[in-house]
């Protein structure tokens, strides 16, 4: 039985809403801390967002990994352009997931005030990232209502 007779497609498609709400928000959150870099930062709120965004991460990726890459598959005819779609889904949340693990990182000393790092540079990193967060959710949530309806 396909994904599609099981009803699967509405629930990936709530689920990855959930995660998705909440990748926009760090996102925001990452976003507020930017503007405030040059002035008075909250550095508890730089220590809050960093712990939280590697667990979002691996939520996210394991969503994909263990539930909806695999629906995906089993959705999709041998259409070049969905496979190529879904190699590039998967490239851009391991490469989302890699920048994350060095922004964690960066917010993390800096709300320690332990980092090595400019609050230009913190700035440009965090810019860098959220703007390429959100440019990745957008082509994802495109190409999964396309595919999996609504």
């Amino acid at each position: 039985m396909s994904a599609i007779e099981l009803g699967k497609p509405k629930s990936l498609l709530a689920e990855f809403e959930k995660i998705r709400a909440e990748q926009l928000a760090l996102c925001q959150s990452l976003e507020d801390i930017a503007d405030q870099l040059g002035g008075e930062p909250d550095l508890l709120k730089c220590v809050q967002t960093a712990q939280n965004i590697e667990p979002l991460l691996h939520r996210s990726l394991e969503f994909d990994e263990n539930q909806l890459l695999p629906a995906l598959q089993s959705l999709v005819s041998r259409d070049r352009s969905v496979s190529r779609s879904i190699d590039r889904l998967k490239f851009e949340q391991l490469e989302n997931a890699d920048v994350a693990l060095e922004v964690g990182e960066a917010l993390m000393d800096f709300g320690r005030g332990t980092s090595r790092l400019s609050q230009d540079a913190i700035g440009y990193l965090l810019r860098g990232f959220f703007v390429a967060m959100r440019r990745h959710l957008a082509y994802k949530r495109d190409f999964l209502y396309s595919v999996l309806g609504e």
